[in-house]
């Protein structure tokens, strides 16, 4: 099996903006798995918070061990999982982009979809909705992007920073529910207000109001109905999902973040078994992450 590293870099239509950083551009490692003639593709992004840095990956991946051996008859994905990849000294971006790489290789062997190979049991009519992401800039430029791409669901980037004001504004230009996302960046009183306006605003959700390690300050809502809390940054592990589970109501994966499908269909389970709502979210990159999101 020849696996190899692509350093790519896209630039974005739009600059994406969060409380924590600004960005016009991404750089991206394609992983590409291939063997006899299949091929799979996996990809790590680079990410400062997630200390995610692209020529440091392609270092990692030029000093893999040898993971498969090429005359062997391919193992399952999950199996290949816990055999080579879950205990490579590698950051998890691209442990990530291996697995998918290989779940996407063994799929084309198969002749089948990846989505075949996973115990979904869909109904067409109950695919959840995906949302569109818009992100933190002048309150202007937030609501062009609204009007000119009409989604029936919309994700907020927000700061703290004047968002009443600005959520007043888009909510004037679309009925379509909002769902918020503060990377951590709330104070204990600004989100007070904000779930108190959620009725008003239609806001259905906040994702990772406070920082993460601040996550307990949230106990003062634990009885609040009005809007449901969403934890992402906050979780990287299944102990986290027990330890977290008091203070949110929903946990957002992302394959990126939790390590690729393997690491992240076991955290589903555990995050159903206890109870939460999930939503799978994605890193700023390319159609190969997003394909696999989907």
């Amino acid at each position: 099996m020849k696996i190899t590293g692509h350093h790519l870099r896209y630039t974005l239509q739009h600059q994406f903006g969060i409380s924590r950083m600004r960005r016009n551009a991404v750089e991206s490692l394609v992983v590409e798995y291939c063997q006899d003639g299949t091929t799979g593709w996996g990809e790590a992004t680079d990410n400062p918070y997630y200390q995610s840095d692209i020529r440091q990956l392609k270092q990692q991946l030029e000093h893999l061990p040898v993971l498969h051996n090429h005359d062997a008859e391919p193992e399952h994905p999950i199996d290949f999982f816990h055999k080579h990849l879950e205990t490579l000294p590698c950051h998890a971006f691209l442990i990530s982009a291996l697995d998918r790489a290989y779940w996407d290789f063994y799929a084309r062997r198969k002749e089948c979809n990846v989505i075949d190979m996973m115990d979904w049991a869909w109904e067409e009519e109950g695919i959840p909705v995906s949302s569109f992401t818009i992100g933190l800039d002048g309150k202007e430029k937030m609501g062009h992007k609204i009007q000119s791409t009409p989604w029936p669901l919309y994700k907020i980037k927000i700061d703290g920073n004047q968002t009443l004001e600005l959520l007043k504004y888009l909510r004037d230009l679309t009925d379509a529910p909002f769902m918020l996302d503060a990377n951590g960046s709330l104070e204990m009183d600004q989100l007070e207000v904000l779930i108190q306006e959620s009725a008003n605003l239609k806001i259905l959700l906040i994702e990772q109001p406070v920082a993460q390690g601040r996550d307990h300050l949230l106990s003062k809502f634990q009885l609040q109905e009005e809007v449901l809390l969403a934890v992402d940054e906050s979780i990287r592990t299944s102990e986290d999902l027990v330890k977290l589970r008091p203070y949110y109501d929903v946990v957002n994966f992302k394959l990126m973040k939790n390590k690729g499908f393997t690491p992240c269909m076991e955290l589903l389970a555990k995050a159903h078994k206890l109870g939460y709502r999930k939503m799978m979210g994605c890193m700023t990159a390319s159609s190969i992450s997003i394909a696999a999101i989907c």
